[in-house]
C-alpha cells in the first residue's frame, strides 16, 4: 500500500519532524516511516492508509488518536523518532491524555 508523503524534507537533525510544520504532515511523516519499514503484508497497513487519508481530509484529532491505537493493537514496533513524532502530534494538538490510554513507549525499539 501506497502512503503519499511530502518529498521535501522536513526533518531537524535527528529525523523528528519540525515543529513549525502542519499537524498533517508530522502525522504523514510518521505514518509513512512506519509504511516503509512495515513487513510485507502487515495487517495494519491499511489502517495506516486510513490515517493518512485522515490527515489529508483535516482530521489530524481523529487521525493522531487513530494512529496510537492502531500501533498499540498491532504492537508495532517504534523508532524512538516515530514515537517523539507521535507525541509531538499529541502535544500540538493538546492530546497528551491519549497516552494515559496507549502503551507506546514500550513499543520503541
Amino acid at each position: 500500500m501506497m502512503v503519499h508523503i511530502s518529498n521535501v524534507d522536513h526533518h531537524g537533525p535527528e529525523g523528528i519532524p519540525s515543529m513549525d510544520l502542519p499537524v498533517a504532515e508530522k502525522i504523514l511523516a510518521v505514518v509513512g516511516s512506519l509504511t516503509r519499514r512495515a513487513p510485507s503484508g502487515a495487517p495494519y497497513l491499511r489502517s495506516l492508509e486510513s490515517v493518512a487519508e485522515l490527515s489529508r481530509v483535516s482530521e489530524e484529532e481523529m487521525a493522531a488518536d487513530h494512529l496510537c491505537n492502531l500501533v498499540e493493537s498491532f504492537k508495532v514496533p517504534l523508532t524512538r523518532e516515530e514515537y517523539d513524532g507521535i507525541v509531538g502530534v499529541l502535544q500540538q494538538l493538546d492530546m497528551l491524555d491519549v497516552l494515559e490510554d496507549v502503551n507506546l513507549l514500550s513499543l520503541i525499539f
